[in-house]
């Protein structure tokens, strides 16, 4: 008699092996340069139907994860974007680190595209984890913040910002230029 683990593990191992298979295609192309491929690999991805609950997740999980990493290689905003309005269905899928870190890519590469707004929503949603959780991320973030606010005009926060950003800095022994108004 087969346990439930066996049964489920053959239930969904053609699926899954072909989630791996694109999965490493992807990453053979982008080692290559090969973007357009790449790009290919991700429509690939889309037109995989998942047929449980299960699969479901991992098709959206591979999907945000490859996004985000074809996103980085040449800031594609089309691609960032599609990142972001996967985050509500995705996120809750990874430990409060991992989502600190994709929610930090995700604010860079939008601040990197001039998407702004959505680099500070990006921003706030990691700042909603606790000072504990993004504390091996706190001088970019604050950091990121200083900029994103710098770039939208709203120069009655830069001030007290700096001084934050500053704070933070220092406090992971940094050097920090002293900037000039």
């Amino acid at each position: 008699q087969r346990s439930i683990c066996d049964q489920i593990n053959s239930e969904h191992t053609d699926f899954v092996n072909q989630l791996n298979e694109n999965e490493l295609l992807m990453r053979l192309f982008m080692d290559q340069g090969a973007r357009g491929e790449a790009r290919d690999v991700l429509s690939l991805l889309r037109a995989l139907t998942p047929t449980s609950l299960l699969e479901t997740r991992l098709l959206a999980k591979s999907m945000f994860e490859n996004t985000i990493f074809l996103a980085s290689f040449n800031y594609d905003a089309a691609l960032i974007a599609s990142a972001v309005q996967m985050l509500p269905e995705t996120l809750d899928m990874y430990e409060t680190p991992r989502r600190i870190l994709y929610l930090y890519t995700l604010s860079l590469l939008s601040f990197y595209t001039e998407e702004y707004e959505t680099a500070r929503g990006l921003i706030y949603q990691i700042e909603t984890h606790g000072r504990k959780s993004t504390q091996f991320l706190e001088w970019q973030i604050s950091t990121l913040r200083l900029l994103t606010h710098i770039e939208l005009g709203e120069n009655d926060l830069v001030e007290s910002l700096l001084r934050s950003t500053s704070r933070v800095i220092g406090k992971h022994a940094l050097e920090f230029p002293k900037v000039m108004y």
